[in-house]
C-alpha cells in the first residue's frame, strides 16, 4: 500500500507542469502518419513511377519530412494480410488513395485519383499548409483556418467574430509561469530571459481553391457530417498541424473560441498524445526548428529494467526462473517450481521497493531539470 501511495504521489508531481499545452504539443507530439495506397495492374513506369519516387522522397526527407507512408494492395490489406490487386480490364491508369492515420479511427478515404507527380504534390504540400507551419514554428499557439462557405455575408460575419475574439484573447489570456524565464531557486524572473508569449491568428481558405483541394477534403472529413454542411467552418490548428475540433456556422462564437484557446494556453498534463483530442493534417516541414528554443531539457534515462534484473540487484535473482527456462520446461512437459515461490511476499516487497526507488529517483531528476 505504501509503495502504491508513493507511486501515485510522484505521478501527480510529474503531471504538474507549467509549460502550456500548445508548446508541449509542438515540441513533443510527432505527427501521425497518413496512408497512401498505390493501386496498379503491373510494374510502375513513367509518371506513376515518378509519383511514387516523389512521395517516397518526401517521406524520407530528413529536413522536411512528410507524415506519410506508402502501401501497396499487392503487399497487404487493411488488416496487414497479403493480398493481390483486383484484376482490371484495359490499360487502366495507376491510382492512389489517401487515408487518415489509423490511430485517428476515421474510416474514410480522403482522396482518390491518378498516380501522377502533379497530384502527388497537391497531396503533400500547399500554400496554406506551409503558412500554417511557418506560424506555428514561429511560436503561435494556434492558427485558425476559416474554411469559407462561399456565401459572402456568412463568411464575413464568421471572419469578423473570429478575428475580434482572437485579438481579445491574445491580450487577455494568461499563460502559466514560463519555466525558461524564472529562477526557481531565487524565486524571481531570470535576467535577460524572454518570456513565452501567446498568439493566435486566422487564415482564410476557399473551398474551391484548386491549390488547397486536398487540405479542404481533409478538413471536411475530420468529423462526421461536415461534408453536407454549407456553412463557414473554423478549425484551430496547433502543435505540428493538429486540428483540435470544428466550429461551424453559429458555433463560431466567443464562448467556443475562448474554450479552445484556453485549453491550448493551460498548463499541460504531459499526457501521451493519444489521450488528447484532435486529428493531424498531412504536412511537410522542418519541425525540428522548434528545438532551438525548447522548453524541455532532454534527460538521459537509464535502460529499461525488468523485474528479474531488479530482483538480481536486490540479491534474490537466484530464485527467479527465466522465461526461456519456463518455456523450455513446458515444452518438455515439466515445469520447474521456482524457489522464489517459497517466500512470495518477501520477494514481492523487495521488487516493489526497488521500483519505487527508481521512480523516485527519476522524478527528482525530472523536477530538477524543470527548474533549471
Amino acid at each position: 500500500m505504501i509503495g502504491i501511495l508513493l507511486i501515485s504521489a510522484h505521478a501527480a508531481d510529474l503531471r504538474a507542469c507549467s509549460v502550456p499545452v500548445f508548446r508541449y504539443a509542438l515540441e513533443r507530439w510527432e505527427p501521425d502518419y497518413y496512408e497512401i495506397w498505390i493501386d496498379q495492374t503491373g510494374p510502375l513506369a513513367g509518371e506513376a513511377a515518378a509519383a511514387v519516387d516523389f512521395l517516397a522522397a518526401c517521406a524520407n526527407d530528413e529536413k522536411n519530412p512528410a507524415n506519410l507512408f506508402l502501401r501497396r494492395p499487392r503487399e497487404e490489406n487493411e488488416e496487414g494480410e497479403a493480398r493481390q490487386p483486383e484484376k482490371k480490364t484495359g490499360a487502366a491508369q495507376a491510382e492512389m488513395a489517401v487515408r487518415f492515420p489509423r490511430i485517428s479511427r476515421i474510416p474514410l478515404t480522403i482522396w482518390k485519383g491518378a498516380l501522377t507527380p502533379q497530384e502527388a504534390k497537391k497531396i503533400v504540400d500547399s500554400p496554406a499548409r506551409r503558412e500554417i507551419a511557418r506560424r506555428l514554428i514561429a511560436g503561435e499557439a494556434a492558427v485558425w483556418i476559416l474554411l469559407e462557405s462561399g456565401q459572402a455575408e456568412k463568411d464575413r460575419v464568421a471572419a469578423e467574430v473570429l478575428e475580434n475574439e482572437l485579438a481579445e484573447l491574445k491580450a487577455t489570456i494568461e499563460l502559466p509561469p514560463d519555466p525558461m524565464a524564472w529562477d526557481w531557486e531565487a524565486d524571481k524572473p531570470l535576467e535577460g530571459a524572454t518570456s513565452l508569449t501567446i498568439g493566435f491568428s486566422m487564415l482564410r481558405v476557399r473551398r474551391d481553391d484548386p491549390k488547397e483541394s486536398f487540405l479542404v477534403a481533409s478538413l471536411l472529413r475530420t468529423e462526421p457530417d461536415l461534408l453536407e454542411l454549407r456553412e463557414p467552418m473554423a478549425f484551430p490548428v496547433f502543435a505540428r498541424g493538429r486540428v483540435l475540433f470544428t466550429l461551424a456556422g453559429k458555433g463560431i462564437n466567443a464562448d467556443n473560441i475562448c474554450e479552445a484557446c484556453s485549453f491550448l494556453a493551460a498548463p499541460c498534463s504531459c499526457q501521451v498524445k493519444v489521450l488528447n483530442p484532435g486529428v493531424d493534417l498531412l504536412m511537410r516541414d522542418d519541425w525540428n526548428q522548434v528545438f532551438e528554443g525548447t522548453l524541455f531539457a532532454e534527460t538521459s534515462l537509464p535502460p529499461l529494467v525488468g523485474l528479474a534484473t531488479v530482483a538480481e540487484a536486490a540479491g534474490t535473482s537466484q530464485g527467479l526462473a527465466t522465461t526461456s527456462t519456463l518455456m523450455q520446461a513446458r515444452a518438455e512437459g515439466d515445469t520447474p517450481e521456482p524457489e522464489s515461490r517459497k517466500s512470495p511476499i518477501g520477494n514481492l516487497l523487495i521488487v516493489l521497493g526497488a521500483i519505487v526507488l527508481i521512480i523516485s529517483s527519476l522524478s527528482l531528476r525530472a523536477a530538477r531539470k524543470r527548474r533549471m
